[in-house]
């Protein structure tokens, strides 16, 4: 159990500053406020950013990630928001009734395009944490970039812990521990006599 404690706690500072850089793309993830102070139902802004390290120009880059609509499996909902502009926001995926659990995606087309050699975009939208998440849950980001016939996938995972504290362990006081300790001393003296 300590073990995948310290993996929720851990893992979203691993991951607040992380960037990859590929063949193609150097990508990063920014999430404000962070990740580990959210709580269920908070607002906060994505913001991913991509750099051309190619010797070419990206032809096309798209940024995204798949979201639950509905029920304890939910995790996040993502809207525009000014700053979006000039990137291109869809959603895509089945489109349940309201109260109807499906999965949708969020796909995000990286513009202007071409992105020219050592050029670099950033794309910001909106979320909200679901107020139905029933646990912590890890959320998955990718990015794919093509120039050319040459094509990088990335995939950027975070932590989102939604404020749930560490699990509870028990302790005694002194005075408990000496009366639980003479009870089992007892317990033993009695078992030997007999």
């Amino acid at each position: 159990m300590k073990i995948r404690t310290f993996a929720l706690h851990a893992v979203p500072l691993i991951f607040s500053t992380w960037a990859h850089a590929g063949e193609l793309m150097s990508v990063g993830l920014e999430i404000t406020p962070a990740a580990e102070t959210l709580r269920r139902g908070d607002f906060a802004e994505l913001t991913f950013t991509v750099d051309n390290v190619a010797s070419v120009p990206l032809d096309e880059v798209t940024v995204g990630f798949t979201f639950r609509t509905f029920g304890p499996e939910s995790t996040l909902f993502p809207f525009r928001v000014d700053a979006t502009l000039p990137c291109f926001y869809a959603v895509e995926g089945p489109s349940p009734r309201p109260g109807q659990p499906g999965v949708n995606v969020l796909s995000i087309s990286v513009l202007p395009r071409p992105i020219a050699v050592a050029e670099g975009r950033s794309c910001t939208v909106g979320i909200r944490i679901s107020p139905d998440a029933a646990a912590p849950f890890v959320q998955q980001f990718g990015f794919q970039a093509s120039a050319g016939v040459a094509t990088e996938t990335v995939s950027h995972f975070v932590v989102f812990p939604l404020g749930d504290p560490p699990p509870l362990v028990p302790t005694l006081s002194l005075h408990w521990l000496w009366l639980l300790g003479g009870l089992v001393a007892g317990i033993g003296a009695w078992a030997i006599r007999r």
